[in-house]
């Protein structure tokens, strides 16, 4: 159950604001009945249309497509218009076109904000759209439908106010409706049509579960590929019952996209750290980053600088910065900037001094510094790292007197003690918990238990939460979390072989399996024209892999290379694992599409196997899931597979004891 926040918008003519970027236009129609083209233009600037999506003759080659049906096309992809036809089939969309000059990116031309016509009911819809001169809104009847970011100057040539077009832009008072909805965490992808959760920040503290995640929209292409983001916030105390509370970063300025970074309590008070991509936008000589970085290139420290004093300078704020609450729910931007690094994760230590993981391992005494870098060669990244993997997003926990850091989409590092002076490399020796999600973050819930959250490519997506467990030597497994899994509505025996249509949007499939014997198990996922996936499970091999199928393809499929072994085989050219080559790189485990897992635990005996098959209209996708042994997961989103028949299937000596199908 989710509780939802929605903003309902209202304007006052006589409420004007003074920033000059800004305006609201005001429109009617129903959007049904009107006919497609041209609904509205404002001062050759604005241009409101009605048009259908998804238009382009996606029998063409793409590469020969005219470059403008080349941008409609990847625009409309980006939306997800055609995840919300109406009942025939089309998708007619209203939209908004407005006009941006800036001398610094000349090529950043116009901006498109727009929503599908199917979303809202026939009869006559109060159209707003209304520009704070950073966000833009295209609000129906007071909420959004869509949000855009603007960047550099709306040209108007006419400023003239009128009973329906205000420039400067009115002031909006804002007051917020919640609606309850029976909806799950686990694969979450906030409200919105083309809404979707980035990087996620999960975070416990007296009992309350806070997640945070940077709220995405179009797949970071808002704003001219900058993404433009800022974080959602949800809160649960079970895990089950959540409440949506109020962004943290909004945007206030042109210049601001938020990063990653943690949560962390601190005297009394709960901090928000996250960076700031500035360089984005601004070239880097003109960041305020290069000043603390040439401060700690000459004292190993940096001192936090006040966002007004820097601007003031003629220098962009870049690199980490924080909120404050009291309470944990309603966060202020501090406006400081104590540290260049962009991807801060800062955590209270036993001792109430802060350390902080970015670009090496920090410390200070406050947020506010001074940080001192204790080492900047951990952790490793790049050629220094066995899985070359980057520095992004680290997570820093303890359990059972052990500490672990996952860093980037592949690394992962574990030690005896809390400075990490002597570790382990996880990745490298195949025993880390990546099974798909990307930078996932560790958070400790009741009865000491560890839990893990991520988010699936493409960046934004889907939100999955896992339970970590303990294994011997201090290595770590990774299972489904019992809290979120749903009551079976129905069971069914499952017999094996025969293929059998698809009778649900969500799934489960259960198998016990006697792994002593070995052999080859196998599911198949068809679309009506055979195209799918195959989810096999080696025995022998002691690995599972899912792969692409076409329809000529038998079941069975090659055993792919590990993300370990492919970077292995090229390692000598790699700076980092994302200059893989591509056809290699979108067959490993960051790419959530096809890749294979090794070394698995618990499969030389009687285990069980299960696999959850969720169709989702919004992308549309198919997501698959699967907990194997109860101490490995593998998660792989199919964009574009509508699974119609479904097929189990053993090879060699391998035994199922017992199968069944769940509908959830």
């Amino acid at each position: 159950m989710i509780r939802y926040r929605h903003e309902v918008f209202s304007f006052d003519p006589a409420k004007q604001s003074a920033e000059q970027n800004s305006f609201t236009l005001f429109a009617e129609w129903d959007f049904h009945a009107v006919e497609p083209g041209v609904l509205l233009e404002q001062s050759g600037a604005i241009r409101i249309s009605k048009r259908y999506a998804a238009d382009v003759n996606c029998e063409n080659d793409f590469q020969h497509l005219t470059q403008d049906l080349q941008q409609q096309k990847v625009f409309d992809d980006a939306q997800h218009y055609s995840s919300f036809p109406m009942p025939d089939g089309s998708v007619p969309v209203i939209e908004a076109e407005v006009q941006i000059r800036d001398e610094d990116h000349p090529d950043w031309r116009a901006i498109r904000i727009g929503f599908p016509v199917s979303l809202y009911q026939p009869g006559t819809h109060r159209l707003i759209l209304h520009c704070d001169g950073v966000r833009l809104l295209m609000l129906v009847d007071g909420e959004p439908a869509d949000e855009h970011f603007i960047y550099g100057t709306v040209p108007f040539t006419d400023r003239t106010n009128t009973e329906t077009f205000f420039t400067p832009a009115l002031i909006p008072e804002i007051a917020v409706r919640h609606e309850e909805k029976d909806h799950s965490i686990q694969y979450f992808s906030t409200a919105g049509f083309n809404s979707w959760v980035g990087d996620v920040v999960p975070y416990a503290h007296n009992g309350i579960v806070h997640m945070f995640y940077l709220l995405d929209r179009r797949h970071h292409a808002s704003r001219f590929g900058t993404g433009s983001h800022y974080y959602g916030h949800l809160t649960s105390t079970d895990l089950i019952h959540w409440e949506e509370q109020e962004p943290v970063g909004t945007l206030e300025h042109q210049w601001e996209s938020c990063g990653t970074g943690t949560p962390f309590y601190h005297n009394g008070k709960y901090y928000f750290a996250y960076g700031l991509h500035t360089d984005r936008f601004i070239p880097r000589e003109k960041n305020a980053g290069e000043i603390l970085y040439r401060e700690f290139l000459e004292t190993g420290k940096t001192t936090a600088r006040d966002f007004a004093d820097l601007i003031a300078a003629g220098t962009m704020p870049e690199g980490m910065t924080y909120a404050v609450s009291s309470d944990g729910l309603h966060f202020e931007k501090s406006g400081k900037l104590p540290c260049f690094c962009e991807n801060p994760s800062v955590y209270t230590m036993p001792d109430n001094t802060l350390r902080m993981y970015a670009n090496g391992l920090w410390t200070a005494d406050n947020p506010d510094g001074p940080w001192t870098c204790l080492d900047s060669s951990f952790p490793p990244e790049g050629k220094n790292s066995t899985m070359r993997n980057t520095l992004e997003c680290p997570s820093f926990f303890e359990w059972g007197g052990h500490y672990y850091l996952i860093v980037g989409m592949d690394g992962m590092y574990a030690s005896a003690t809390p400075g990490f002076e002597v570790f382990d490399d996880f990745a490298a020796e195949g025993r880390d918990i990546y099974d798909g999600l990307i930078v996932p973050m560790v958070f400790p819930f009741r009865n000491d238990r560890r839990l893990i959250a991520g988010w699936v490519f493409p960046f934004g997506s889907y939100l999955v939460i896992r339970e970590l467990v303990q294994l011997s030597d201090h290595y770590l497994g990774i299972k489904w979390c019992p809290e979120l899994i749903p009551s079976a509505k129905k069971t069914e025996k499952l017999t094996p072989d025969a293929p059998f249509k698809r009778q649900a949007d969500d799934l489960c499939f259960d198998l016990t399996i006697d792994g002593s014997a070995g052999g080859r198990i196998a599911l198949l996922f068809r679309d009506k024209d055979g195209n799918g996936c195959e989810f096999q499970l080696d025995l022998d091999d002691r690995s599972a892999q899912i792969e692409s199928i076409a329809p000529a393809d038998t079941p069975f499929r090659p055993l792919l290379l590990t993300m370990r072994e492919q970077v292995a085989l090229h390692r000598d050219e790699l700076t980092i694992f994302k200059d893989l080559p591509t056809v290699t790189k979108f067959k490993c485990h960051v790419y959530s599409r096809d890749f294979r897992l090794d070394k698995l635990q618990n499969t030389d005996q009687v285990f069980t196997l299960r696999l959850r098959l969720k169709q989702d209209q919004k992308f549309p996708a198919a997501l698959l899931d699967a907990e194997i042994a109860g101490v490995r997961t593998m998660f792989s989103l199919r964009p574009g597979l509508n699974v119609e028949t479904i097929q189990v299937l053993t090879d060699r000596s391998a035994k199922i004891l017992n199968a069944k199908i769940l509908e959830f």
